[in-house]
């Protein structure tokens, strides 16, 4: 490092503080924005857990909540009429009401029992039985499943996103009869 000191009284180029800080900015520019970016994520984490911004989870159920209403969406309470002369009902009027219990008991005051939610809508084998299921929900509580099923703010928040897009991801793999 001859460059930087100072021999003969004459000054060098560069001197000892300019390296420094060139250095220094080349170290953060290396290993401090793959940093914050990781930082970045893990606070992005914390707030999505906590419902403060949205994450993939929740766009995939604003759609699914969104779209429910339309005629071709299986959370329709009317979708499964479209297929009535391609197969008998998807399923018994008791069996329909029995799962709609299911749903409805596995909500409690406090702690709501997701796996026994998410093992009702498993019952369902094909988009019409999901709609029929629907279909009665509406008519045994006067509410439409999927916004039942997503709830509000505390105590009734019912299904976290996450558990929620794994229904939606479920019912939009099954046949439609």
């Amino acid at each position: 490092m001859n460059f930087l000191s100072r021999s003969g009284g004459r000054r060098s180029p560069i001197s000892f503080s300019t390296v420094l800080v060139f250095g220094l900015i080349g170290a953060l520019l290396m290993f401090g924005f793959p940093l914050l970016g990781k930082i970045k994520e893990a606070i992005f984490n914390i707030l999505a857990k906590f419902g403060l911004v949205n994450n993939k989870n929740d766009d995939a159920v604003d759609g699914a909540i969104a779209n429910s209403g339309d005629p071709n969406s299986p959370w329709n309470p009317n979708f499964w009429r479209q297929y009535l002369g391609h197969y008998t009902n998807p399923m018994t009027n008791e069996q329909a009401q029995a799962i709609c219990t299911q749903i409805w008991n596995a909500a409690g005051a406090f702690d709501d029992d997701e796996d026994a939610m998410i093992a009702a809508v498993k019952k369902c084998r094909t988009k019409g039985a999901v709609s029929f299921v629907c279909y009665w929900f509406s008519n045994m509580h006067a509410a439409d499943l999927l916004t039942w099923f997503q709830g509000g703010v505390w105590p009734n928040d019912r299904l976290s996103n996450e558990d929620l897009s794994r229904i939606i991801s479920y019912v939009n793999s099954l046949p439609n009869y």
